[in-house]
């Protein structure tokens, strides 16, 4: 994922990077949805071994159509002195009238990096923008993993059926695919920290309803408006990484920032299980899911206020 959004965020053009880069995570949310119609139909059938078949098949063919028609780099092979002929023929296919042999790849913003690439993240002055990247995407993965793992059991205390919660997380994951198809239209009319404080503040909201909430009709509704808000915001934070670090270490950036979001997908389940352990009611189990909300909002507060995190201050620029 992270050199799937590095190699977006280089080529889409600067005023539709974010948009591209948001509406390119609308496929993981959409796959969870697939996933779950697909193994739906295919479990009673061939019976669980074939689920496994198909998500093996599947990744080795999209591999080899891959290797065939994604291009690489132009900016890797700028820096690394790599074969011409191939950028010049990438620059082609991106513009017809490109005359072959006309640009200097010697000239580039961009500068190879050499020894530890992760300890890049922290010079230029983006360590305090790197850290406050790294609170919002743990804490939204930790929402995101706590609702698809735990909602249908938490359900099921509510006295509603299995089912009932099966089609919550299918909500939920629908609800992420047009979160993130729409996150970054707001992100580029409204700038990156006003869209991810409000998408925070909505979060916390939402999840504080469903604890609330009685009915399986407006479960549903605040549970599609949760997935919207949730996906998109992870969207909006992947592209918010794409545009903080330059080329030359973006995927390292995106791939940290995804890294330590992935130990709040840990968590959130675990947490989910502790409570439920503890005898929590799944009231109370919601109403403490909208925490980490609130502190991801607190965090891009936090990065308005320090000037000296310029992740979320880029936003401003008319380029990107």
């Amino acid at each position: 994922m992270p050199n799937v959004v590095a190699l977006t965020s280089e080529y889409a053009p600067k005023k539709l990077q974010q948009i591209l880069v948001t509406m390119l995570f609308c496929g993981m949310p959409l796959g969870a949805f697939l996933g779950g119609i697909v193994s739906a139909v295919i479990l009673p059938i061939w019976g669980w071994r074939a689920v496994f078949y198909v998500g093996g098949i599947l990744p080795i063919v999209v591999a080899l159509v891959l290797i065939k028609i994604l291009p690489e780099s132009i900016r890797f092979l700028a820096l690394t002195s790599a074969d011409r002929t191939n950028a010049d023929g990438i620059l082609s296919r991106i513009s017809p009238g490109f005359v072959r042999g006309s640009v200097d790849y010697s000239i580039s913003v961009d500068k190879l990096r050499t020894g530890v690439p992760f300890m890049y993240l922290f010079t230029q002055g983006r360590a305090v923008g790197t850290l406050l990247l790294w609170i919002p995407f743990f804490m939204n993965l930790l929402i995101l993993y706590f609702i698809v793992s735990w909602l249908p059991a938490l359900l099921l205390q509510t006295h509603m059926p299995l089912s009932g919660g099966i089609i919550a997380v299918s909500v939920f994951s629908l609800g992420g695919v047009v979160g993130s198809l729409l996150q970054g239209r707001p992100m580029r009319a409204w700038g990156g920290f006003a869209t991810l404080l409000t998408e925070f503040v909505f979060c916390a909201i939402l999840i504080r309803s469903l604890a609330v909430v009685t009915g399986f009709p407006l479960l549903i509704i605040v549970t599609f408006l949760l997935g919207i808000f949730v996906q998109g915001a992870q969207a909006g934070l992947n592209a918010l990484a794409a545009t903080f670090y330059p080329t030359s270490i973006r995927s390292t950036g995106v791939g940290w920032a995804l890294g330590l979001g992935r130990l709040g997908s840990i968590a959130g389940p675990v947490f989910g299980g502790i409570m439920m352990s503890l005898d929590w009611s799944a009231r109370q189990i919601l109403a403490a899911g909208a925490i980490p909300a609130i502190l991801a909002a607190a965090a891009i507060l936090a990065s308005h206020f320090l000037r000296s995190n310029t992740a979320y201050h880029l936003q401003a620029d008319p380029d990107l």
